[in-house]
């Protein structure tokens, strides 16, 4: 038996025996608009179309929240045309049918937000150096394309019947960093994601070009991947110094260099040629060599943020899918791997790869330790049920995106003074405190519920995730299955970057038996109620060092009687008293500040409490 089947077979017999659910994973797919691949189908030429539009891609996204993917990658600059507004270039043709015709709304403004709504991130896809697919020239637009505003910029592949921009320009590389930083700044991206980031082949005609820079760069090889190279440190530069949280990341060509297996020791071909020696293992198109895109340089210089390397390949034959994501990950530099998958594939029309071939592929980066999958594209997910077979095994529980320590490696603060308060025989309302700012001043962006049958709870095992609510809720409702069973309960805090506090207190839905107060308080005293802000209800604790009379009472801003609490005779030992934001009448108040004053005998203290509804 070949080593390859016995690789398939070995993973798909450990996969049934033991299916794993990483906590942290990037779970990707690429959203194509050109010719309307994925999206959008209609024309937006009427209030109707789009409408259409935004009803599509609402159902996209709920069908990838559905299949817990957490990353959206989608093309908003296809072919020197973009799907928002810009003063530089036209709107995209895929929009209405017609370069620059205006659609009649913002679509990526639209994407984003609702991305955004359903927990994932968006990543702008940008098409960098190939800006049109035949020989014909565009139509007069305004602002015009690339092609006729700036002829000078770039020249026609006739190999190819395409246009590409003259990297070797430096007004050239100067404009695109333009017209990148404009998508930077008017838009809530997360990240941004070049593509075609190369020359198309080595006999692309810049020798014109070449003669102005040969002095400088006496290898006209080395001359076009500095090009590339320039591009790629400005760009990220500038957006660094903008926004440094969004995230750089592209799709380079799959092999980087052919790799050849000698007596199973892995080695490159030397000097960009084929295997002289030893079994090809990954072999083809290499990037470095023929497209000039030393992409491996972008992350070792610390220029780029992650990778997703177009692999799209199976894992038995050569190139082996297997071999070249490791061969990622081992020359990441400590930046992250998203491996491409080439689920189109699996058309008929293509190579009719089965479902079973992606979830291997899947089981294949795992074990190799790269951060995550990117699919080409959303409509091949539907191909063979695939996108149900990830929901139903490899994507069952969601998974949190991995954070970038050389981003942000400070932790939120944990949420604070955790409550559950039992509604219903087994529905519990969870109400916790905002933390407070951690030394970054970031905000939460979301909190993590997480439950278990046993304590403390495991807030590793995905299995324990219950929710996850938007940064500006702190409460939650949550069903238990079985209301005579102790359930613990905890809740943390993730920023923007996805940095993890460590967990609250922990509750339980059952309260655990607590030891008999034995010792009497030495003296009296009111503490401060918990949680606080909060928009349920407070606790309100309170000690007292021998039998008293006892006034706990609540006051507004001007010193109104709100809420008796307590006005009696009370025993000796602490007490808790709870506060349902009511007044004596039994109705809600108002969302403010009030006070609650504590008096025993000739000992008076007051506390601020703050209602939020």
């Amino acid at each position: 038996m070949k080593k390859s089947y016995i690789f398939l077979f070995v993973l798909i017999v450990s996969n049934l025996l033991s299916q794993t659910y990483p906590k942290r994973e990037v779970r990707a797919v690429w959203l194509t608009t050109v010719y309307g691949l994925d999206w959008p189908s209609a024309k937006a030429t009427s209030q109707n179309g789009i409408q259409q539009q935004k009803n599509e891609l609402i159902q996209i996204l709920d069908n990838l929240k559905l299949a817990n993917f957490n990353t959206v990658i989608m093309q908003v600059r296809a072919r020197g045309d973009l799907i928002y507004p810009s003063r530089y270039e036209p709107w995209a043709t895929s929009l209405t049918g017609t370069l620059g015709r205006d659609p009649g709304y913002d679509p990526l403004k639209f994407a984003i937000e609702e991305t955004h709504k359903r927990g994932m991130e968006f990543h702008a896809w940008w098409n960098v150096v190939k800006v049109k697919d035949d020989s014909t020239l565009p139509p007069n637009t305004n602002p015009p394309h690339i092609v006729l505003r700036h002829p000078d910029y770039v020249k026609y592949y006739k190999p190819n019947n395409e246009w590409w921009i003259d990297m070797g320009k430096p007004e050239a590389r100067n404009y695109l960093i333009n017209v990148v930083m404009e998508l930077v700044r008017n838009y809530d991206i997360d990240g941004i994601h070049f593509d075609y980031i190369r020359y198309p082949n080595p006999d692309f005609p810049d020798s014109d070009t070449y003669a102005l820079y040969q002095s400088e760069y006496p290898n006209k090889e080395e001359w076009r991947r500095e090009n590339i190279n320039k591009f790629v440190r400005a760009v990220y530069d500038s957006i660094k110094r903008v926004k440094p949280w969004v995230k750089v990341g592209s799709a380079p060509i799959g092999i980087y260099k052919n790799i050849c297996d000698s007596n199973g020791v892995y080695v490159y071909s030397p000097n960009c040629g084929s295997c002289q020696s030893g079994i090809p293992v990954a072999t083809g198109w290499q990037a470095y060599c023929s497209i000039y895109q030393d992409s491996r340089r972008w992350l070792a210089e610390g220029k780029h943020d992650y990778h997703s390397p177009q692999i799209y390949w199976d894992i038995q034959t050569n190139p082996k899918y297997n071999v070249l994501a490791r061969d990622w990950k081992n020359n990441s530099y400590g930046r992250h791997i998203y491996a491409g998958s080439a689920a189109y594939r699996m058309a008929s029309n293509s190579d009719d790869w089965s479902a079973s071939e992606i979830l291997l592929q899947i089981d294949t980066s795992r074990s190799i330790g790269v951060e995550g999958n990117t699919f080409f594209r959303y409509k091949s997910l539907l191909l063979k049920g695939l996108i149900d077979s990830l929901k139903n095994s490899r994507y069952k529980y969601p998974a949190f995106i991995h954070p970038m320590p050389w981003l942000d490696a400070v932790k939120p603060n944990p949420p604070v003074n955790l409550i559950a308060r039992k509604i219903s025989e087994k529905v519990f309302e969870l109400v916790w405190s905002n933390p407070e700012p951690p030394a970054d001043n970031d905000t939460v962006r979301y909190y993590a519920i997480y439950k278990s049958e046993t304590s403390p709870v495991d807030i590793n095992n995905i299995e324990n995730l219950v929710a996850i609510v938007e940064g500006n809720r702190i409460s939650y409702s949550i069903q238990v299955d079985d209301p005579n069973k102790r359930y613990y309960i905890v809740v943390t805090a993730f920023d923007k970057l996805h940095n993890e506090s460590v967990p609250s207190n922990e509750v339980a839905t059952i309260p655990v038996a607590v030891a008999e107060f034995k010792e009497t308080p030495s003296k009296f005293e009111l503490y401060q109620n918990y949680p606080n802000p909060f928009n349920i209800e407070t606790t309100i604790e309170f000690d007292v060092p021998f039998n008293s009379w006892v006034s706990l009472k609540i006051y507004n801003m001007l010193g109104q009687e709100v809420r008796t609490l307590v006005d009696g005779l009370t025993e000796a030992g602490k007490h808790k008293v709870i506060w349902d934001g009511k007044n004596d009448s039994g109705q809600v108040v108002t969302s403010g500040i009030y006070f609650c004053r504590f008096i025993a005998g000739t000992f008076t203290k007051s506390i601020k409490i703050v209602l939020v509804k």
